[in-house]
């Protein structure tokens, strides 16, 4: 087994359980109007609390996956890049801590950023992916509100864009790897860099469409260390899914 098959397991697996909710409240009978409101009402409030239950499950299990697999590695990644970007300013910064410890605290090593990083953020992304599910689900439930007569609500089944909350393509697979893998990196190098003196913080954006307006627009953008960029994140990616950014550090 790999990181994506385990992560795409997961995910599909969990198609059952929004099969499960959309059945209980009738959404594919075929007498009768649509009304989305009616629809989630009629839906038993032991299956939308199963649902949930269910949900913070299967992404309490991803994390595992995650945190087996991937985000120390990643965090780690981080540390090394600056390292490797920056060796006098590493190198100067050690050894004052070598000689005034008192004043200059030693670098965490590699190993204790990652720890860190999986104690902070686990709860955080099982919370989120959790909320992602449910929303996903009644976005859909309210998306085919127009769709009033119950054989056009059958036919939804069969459709492309069930996929969206069904999981069964790989997309999201792809989506939580890349999210979580840039994530820890960039928290790695930018706990580092302050272990080691960087006194600020330059954005990185790449210029391209594929870049969202408002991170484009924080190209280039210096803040202090400690403080958070103007979209309150301390490191590109913290709070962003599919997010490309990267940082600069001046010591």
């Amino acid at each position: 087994m790999t990181l994506e098959s385990d992560l795409h397991a997961e995910l599909s697996g969990f198609s059952d359980e929004v099969i499960a909710v959309l059945e209980a409240g009738g959404f594919w009978d075929l007498e009768g109007e649509y009304n989305p409101t009616e629809f989630y009402s009629q839906i038993p409030k032991s299956v939308k609390e199963e649902y949930i239950a269910a949900s913070e499950e299967k992404n309490s299990r991803i994390w595992d996956i995650l945190k087996a697999a991937l985000v120390g590695g990643a965090v780690i990644a981080g540390v090394q890049s600056v390292r490797k970007q920056y060796p006098k300013q590493v190198a100067a910064y050690e050894r004052k801590a070598e000689q005034q410890p008192e004043k200059y605290p030693a670098p965490k090593s590699a190993k204790d950023h990652a720890d860190e990083y999986i104690a902070k953020h686990g709860g955080e992304l099982i919370k989120n992916m959790s909320r992602s599910d449910q929303k996903k689900l009644v976005g859909f439930i309210w998306a085919n509100a127009s769709r009033n007569e119950r054989p056009l609500a059958r036919e939804i089944k069969n459709q492309p864009h069930i996929q969206s909350i069904l999981d069964t393509g790989k997309h999201r697979t792809a989506t939580i790897i890349r999210t979580e893998r840039h994530r820890a990196i960039n928290y790695g190098a930018t706990a580092h860099a302050r272990d080691c003196g960087a006194k600020t913080k330059t954005r990185q954006e790449k210029q391209d469409m594929r870049t969202r307006p408002t991170h484009r627009a924080l190209r280039g953008e210096v803040r202090p260390i400690d403080e958070p960029y103007s979209n309150g994140e301390d490191y590109p990616g913290q709070h962003s899914v599919n997010c490309r950014g990267s940082q600069l550090f001046d010591f």
